[in-house]
């Protein structure tokens, strides 16, 4: 049996003993503690080794841009031919359905070099999917090296360093938190991305919205109404201020 890859597991009240647990924001009937089985480093914020986790036993970052994902087979982009088609693909895919704004799904598991030609082919922005933490290796993926001197990658990318710390403290502290965190999210410089059925308190992914009737009276979707009513006029250069609960009183 292979080495236990999640950073946390699910014990359960003393005389029920450990249970598996491999989501460790999933339901768990008793507590998530760190997994000193895995080679994850303490105080991990994600569920496993994610890509720029220099700190996870065994990380290499050209196997996470090169290899597999995970379990799935990948697309060599090294290859000549398989470089070509996809760059001509994007081409033809922007053109032929007059597509204004694009969101790349796993963009770390790309290489910086390939992203970048990706970017200029598409000839329209680019928001990559980055999982990760680390603010720095976040920041490869518009310049490479950051900072006005490294090539251009993409437009843009999520912001999840931002999304696991917020989730972390969201999480344990209720509904008020959630709705402050839902409030940067809106409020904060970006486009701000809202996941569908957060308006209807989904607590799970992916399921189906069609059943709660789009209510359009729900609580949260008047919270997004009014955000979405303040932001419009809001100007997209404004300056970003962060106050403390000390300093706004």
């Amino acid at each position: 049996q292979g080495r236990d890859c999640s950073c946390y597991k699910c014990v359960q009240n003393d005389d029920l003993g450990t249970v598996g647990g491999s989501n460790p924001w999933g339901a768990c009937d008793g507590e998530m503690v760190f997994n000193d089985e895995s080679p994850c480093p303490k105080g991990a914020y994600s569920k496993y080794c994610m890509p720029g986790d220099y700190d996870c036993e065994g990380y290499n970052v050209t196997i996470t841009q090169r290899g597999w994902f995970y379990d799935l087979g990948d697309l060599n982009q090294t290859d000549p031919f398989v470089r070509k088609a996809q760059l001509d693909w994007i081409k033809w895919f922007v053109t032929e359905y007059d597509i204004d704004y694009l969101r790349l799904d796993t963009a770390a598991f790309m290489t910086f070099d390939f992203l970048s030609e990706l970017q200029e082919s598409a000839n329209v922005s680019i928001m990559g999917e980055v999982t990760t933490t680390n603010l720095t290796y976040h920041a490869n993926f518009q310049s490479n090296p950051p900072g006005p001197d490294g090539r251009e990658v993409l437009d843009g990318v999520l912001n999840f360093p931002l999304y696991y710390s917020a989730s972390q403290a969201s999480a344990a502290n209720g509904g008020l938190r959630i709705t402050n965190a839902l409030t940067w999210v809106m409020m904060a410089k970006g486009t701000p991305i809202i996941y569908y059925g957060t308006e209807s308190n989904f607590s799970e992914v992916r399921t189906s919205l069609w059943q709660t009737g789009y209510d359009t009276k729900s609580e949260g979707f008047l919270f997004f109404k009014t955000m979405n009513a303040i932001r419009a006029q809001i100007p997209a250069t404004a300056d970003l201020k962060v106050l403390s609960t000390e300093d706004s009183g």
